[in-house]
């Protein structure tokens, strides 16, 4: 525990990390990961001299909630707590994740350790690796069905106009996520907001779209 970005060389314990071994973490695409959404998570630790190996992981944000037997999750770390066992060189991992409701980027910060199993540090071969996710606010809010709607005029300056049907709700979001306007009407007012690009959510009869929008 702890060792997740320091790695684990030091004083005491072990050697230079080793290319000999390779960690992959998967199961978040790598579009990038949708705000408050849970992703079944794989870590694989790979040394094909190796028949066990240990790892510690830290996430910058959002929790894991659940993982696979062996290991104990802590808020946004995770950690053997008995070496794995390797299958054709490959020790294997799984974790649920949840991610953060901003979208701001999130980090999995893995150590991994390769290890012989007799209980001394002299023959492992550990590495570390970063693995780094953009979130989509487009993404996070993104409708299953194709937007009858139009934004008119975009790019806008002043204020814009949904075409397309009577919306029930208007939000307008920056990129990170945050809600700037609302409007029960089919009309933003955009003068108050900075120039750049922002996202409208339209909800209609139950449904929710997404469209974008730039303020000039």
């Amino acid at each position: 525990m702890g060792k997740a970005t320091a790695g684990c060389s030091g004083s005491g314990c072990h050697a230079a990390k080793s290319t000999n071994t390779t960690i992959t973490l998967t199961g978040i695409p790598t579009s990038g990961y949708v705000a408050n959404q849970t992703y079944n998570m794989t870590l694989q630790v790979a040394n094909s001299s190796k028949p066990k190996a240990g790892f510690d992981l830290l996430v910058s944000a959002g929790t894991i909630q659940s993982a696979s037997s062996g290991t104990m999750p802590m808020g946004n770390e995770l950690h053997h707590t008995t070496p794995g066992t390797a299958a054709s060189g490959v020790t294997t991992w799984t974790f649920v994740y949840k991610a953060p409701a901003t979208i701001s980027g999130i980090t999995f910060s893995v150590s991994a350790n390769a290890v012989d199993g007799t209980g001394t540090a002299a023959n492992d071969e550990w590495n570390n690796a970063a693995f780094n996710y953009t979130g989509s606010f487009a993404a996070s809010v993104e409708s299953v069905e194709e937007s009858p709607f139009t934004l008119y005029p975009n790019p806008a300056t002043d204020r814009i106009q949904v075409r397309g049907g009577q919306v029930n709700h208007l939000r307008l979001f920056n990129i990170f996520g945050q809600v700037l306007l609302t409007s029960t009407t089919n009309q933003l007012e955009l003068a108050s907001l900075a120039n750049g690009t922002y996202f409208v959510m339209i909800e209609a009869s139950g449904h929710r779209y997404v469209e974008q929008i730039v303020k000039q």
